[in-house]
């Protein structure tokens, strides 16, 4: 897939024209760069200077517990957007781990240092708006994951994803990014319980399971 056609479909480029993103990806400084499946793009505890747009592949964002379990906080896959919140601030990603799960290329960009500069600020105004609403995005984003993690018990955890998932896709049958173990890790339970939680719901006539599709009927 060609990388501008790409690009022209992330968030920050919304409202560029492919010639316009050519000229800000070379007065920016921009560079490609490969990761292997399973590789971490990001150090942890360390500072992440520049944000990566997904050109190719998907990107897992996890975190660990104090026993050393892994959770999923979310997928991403081209063109979304991972980084930009600590690279805007310079902090220390002591938070979450940034795993390749396929084969990826990022566009890295240091977002920090496009929006100090006045004359790429001066060029092209709509890409810092674009920046503000990516990191509202986010917040959107994170508030989603709370949403579904503060609900009382497993179904609810469940429905609330799936509503979430069909809000988001427009209709009642979705396609999860996660199989059943992914699934359980997101919603911070084990695979058995979620395994026969669908189960459970699948006979009570809530939703229908055809591998990773699921229909809602409530």
């Amino acid at each position: 897939m060609n990388d501008l056609w790409v690009l022209k479909t992330c968030c920050l480029f919304a409202g560029f024209t492919e010639e316009k993103i050519g000229e800000f990806l070379k007065e920016a400084g921009t560079s490609v760069r490969s990761y292997r499946c399973l590789e971490e793009i990001y150090p942890f505890n360390d500072v992440i200077r520049e944000s990566g747009i997904i050109l190719s592949g998907e990107v897992d964002i996890t975190q660990y517990n104090y026993t050393g379990s892994e959770g999923i906080v979310s997928r991403y896959r081209a063109p979304a957007l991972i980084g930009q919140a600590f690279c805007m601030t310079r902090s220390v990603n002591n938070v979450s781990h940034f795993v390749a799960r396929t084969s990826v290329r990022l566009l890295l960009l240091d977002l920090r240092h496009i929006l100090s500069d006045a004359h790429l600020c001066a060029r092209y105004p709509q890409f810092s708006r674009n920046i503000i609403l990516s990191l509202a995005e986010s917040n959107i984003n994170l508030n989603q994951k709370i949403e579904v993690l503060t609900q009382k018990s497993l179904r609810d955890k469940l429905m609330m994803y799936f509503s979430q998932m069909k809000e988001a896709h427009g209709g009642t049958t979705i396609c999860l990014p996660f199989n059943r173990e992914q699934l359980a890790q997101y919603v911070c339970s084990e695979r058995s319980s979620v395994c026969r939680e669908l189960s459970h719901m699948q006979s009570e006539g809530l939703i229908r399971l055809d591998g990773n599709f699921v229909t809602v009927y409530s």
